[in-house]
């Protein structure tokens, strides 16, 4: 077991003992010794007792994993069960903790300390509720004192405080996404270190509202989007998107929040659910690839500087012109360096390719050729070829994989190998440029060098289905003017899939051969059921009788 595995069994660990399982529970989903799950039980427990002691009754730490280098990872929150008038003494008093830096006091901050002391001094109670479709708000409450001025002071104040109130409980209701699910698997041994639970988009690129309710399984490598064309699947990879990351990639617009729109996403992170919803203070992902139909330009030394804007994170799943990261640069530098990433980056591509033979750098020319074979158990060795000059299927993947290899590297710099790498890709229209044969093989082929990714894609094609990994999710996209872009997760066994059955029911393609073509192929069909009973008179006039009607034009083998 490799340190990264290890840490990843720790951390699943640490999880399932903040769910409440046993040890014998948790041995039996981790496969882990007995020796093992003890000694991380009595180091959780004696760090959770550490941890939590001497705290006031409100404040708690939770133990939320391990790092790299095996040091406990916490979250602190603070929690209460206060009355509605500790309440807003509570929500006033954090209005004034809100001035910083000795920046001038807003007018709310202001009104909060005017009317902070009244609650405190005459307040007995206070109930106060807001109506979200009127937006009106209700309240009622009692006083300590009869005073005339301290009625009026506790009216002002409830209204002030009313304003408050009306305008926190339009934003917490305006969170698409507010608690956490239930986390999904089938093996323990398979969870990703992060991977999409769920999402809510609303009024987006042709989306009015679409919302998955149940989560995605966090052992899934791969989704998939299909749907005709114009239904919307790069709307929805795009929402997905920006709710990893945020309204902005570097400089560049991606979405603009108003009370009408939103996107919510939940996402798995290592042992626990994060969620995103925009508009509010959200962490970007750091872990992201992301790919549009135009993947095969990559970054020259003539454009590696012009072009940075067009290599953003995002670029290329926005826009039309996006450039790809040259791992050829990466290549060199790493060949240069003697890194061990050189070796391990072309294993990745000669894994990926088995038309390839070999990956090389000539040190003088600064040149990476590309040296194809046969494929035959020979393997012929044909003459070594500059990337421009593979064809564009072997160009596409070499640029895309390439791609995904430099940005998981720059956001995981411990790692060297591309198996080790974790994140999410998001691609769009997966089956661009390739034959079908390669189509089918994607799938299996990208899991298995990149067993910690969750892939995110959309497909025109069926082929790419067939090679799905078992526990893929596929999502059907819809659209119709009266409800605009829908999606619904389709449950099917992708092990039992056939190209026929996925043609109809799934790609909603009831005929898919010329009406002269379908004719025959009945008529064919009619003739194999009849053709074991030539002996009995009957059904051999009938077979004749087919037989005549089919022809020599469609006779499908027989």
């Amino acid at each position: 077991m490799t340190k990264a595995e290890e840490t990843q069994l720790h951390n699943l660990f640490i999880k399932f003992k903040n769910e409440g399982k046993s040890l014998d529970e948790i041995g039996e989903l981790l496969a882990i010794d007995i020796e093992t799950l003890s000694k991380w039980d009595r180091s959780f427990e004696e760090e959770t007792s550490k941890i939590n002691s001497n705290k006031p009754p409100i404040a708690q730490s939770d133990i939320t994993g391990i790092d790299d280098s095996g040091n406990y990872q916490y979250s602190h929150s603070i929690s209460f069960n206060l009355s509605q008038l500790e309440g807003a003494k509570f929500t006033l008093q954090r209005i004034i903790w809100g001035i910083e830096n000795n920046q001038p006091e807003n007018e709310f901050q202001i009104k909060a300390k005017k009317y902070l002391p009244v609650f405190e001094n005459y307040f007995s109670d206070i109930n106060m509720s807001f109506n979200q479709e009127t937006q009106q708000i209700s309240f009622k409450y009692n006083l300590n004192s009869d005073d005339e001025e301290v009625k009026k002071n506790a009216d002002e104040a409830v209204r002030f405080y009313g304003q408050v109130y009306a305008i926190e409980s339009v934003v917490n209701n305006s969170r698409l996404i507010q608690n956490v699910s239930t986390d999904i698997f089938t093996n323990t041994q398979n969870i990703l270190p992060y991977g999409l639970k769920r999402f809510i988009v609303k009024n987006y690129e042709g989306i009015n509202y679409i919302e998955i309710q149940e989560p995605f399984p966090i052992d899934t490598n791969w989704i998939f989007l299909i749907g005709e064309n114009g239904f919307g699947k790069t709307s929805i990879l795009r929402s997905i998107t920006i709710g990893l990351i945020g309204e902005r990639d570097e400089e560049a617009p991606l979405f603009t929040q108003s009370v009408e729109n939103g996107i919510g996403i939940e996402y798995f992170n290592l042992n626990k659910s994060i969620i995103h919803n925009i508009g509010f203070n959200i962490e970007r992902f750091p872990h992201l690839a992301c790919y549009g139909p135009s993947r095969l330009q990559i970054q020259t030394d003539q454009t590696q500087n012009d072009v940075a804007k067009k290599s953003t994170t995002t670029y290329s799943l926005f826009n039309s012109d996006g450039i790809l990261l040259n791992i050829e640069f990466e290549l060199l530098i790493w060949f240069l360096e003697k890194s061990h990433k050189f070796e391990n980056v072309k294993q990745t591509f000669l894994r990926l390719i088995p038309y390839l033979s070999d990956i090389e750098v000539n040190v003088p020319s600064r040149k990476v050729y590309y040296i194809e074979k046969e494929p035959t158990e020979e393997g012929d060795i044909y003459t070594p070829v500059l990337f421009e000059q593979l064809a564009s299927g072997f160009r596409s993947i070499i640029a895309m994989v390439g791609d995904i290899i430099i940005r998981l590297f720059k956001s995981q710099p411990e790692i060297t190998n591309p198996s080790e790498l974790a994140g999410i890709v998001i691609i769009d229209e997966l089956d661009l440029h390739w034959h079908p044969k390669m189509q089918r093989e994607i799938p299996q082929l990208l899991s298995q060098i990149f067993p910690k990714i969750q892939f995110i894609v959309s497909t025109h094609s069926l082929v790419p289905l067939l090679g799905a990994p078992e526990n893929s999710v596929l999502l059907k996209v819809n659209r119709t003017k009266e409800e605009g872009i829908t999606v619904e997760k389709i449950d099917i066994d992708f092990q039992a899939l056939s190209s026929d059955k996925m043609l109809r029911d799934i790609f909603d393609l009831e005929k898919y051969m010329s009406d002269a073509k379908q004719q025959a192929w009945e008529r064919y069909t009619r003739l194999k059921s009849l053709i074991h009973f030539e002996k009995d008179e009957t059904k051999k006039l009938e077979y004749i009788e087919e037989r005549e009607q089919l022809g020599d034009k469609y006779k499908f083998g027989l």
